[in-house]
């Protein structure tokens, strides 16, 4: 728990303790345990997803020479993409 609670408060770049360990670590059935931790993994690859759409539509609009992405550089647009 105070893994979870300083990672909240210093939001370090590197995680101190991941949404799954947390999980594992609490005193839970395992039954709810991997609900729980099915449901971040599922949500996790829709973000994927959604990242991937995201930059692919860039990419799309960077090679309209009416849009004003036109020319823009793969790694500015991957960049864009995930921010």
């Amino acid at each position: 728990m105070q893994a979870m609670q300083m990672q909240m408060q210093f939001q370090p770049p590197v995680p101190i303790i991941t949404n799954e360990e947390f999980i594992n670590a609490m005193n839970w059935s395992d039954t709810m345990k991997e609900n729980i931790i099915k449901r971040i993994r599922e949500d996790d690859i829709v973000n994927q997803k959604n990242k991937v759409i995201d930059i692919m539509t860039l990419v799309t609009e960077s090679t309209n020479p009416e849009s004003e992405l036109y020319g823009m550089s793969t790694e500015d647009i991957v960049q864009a993409g995930l921010d």
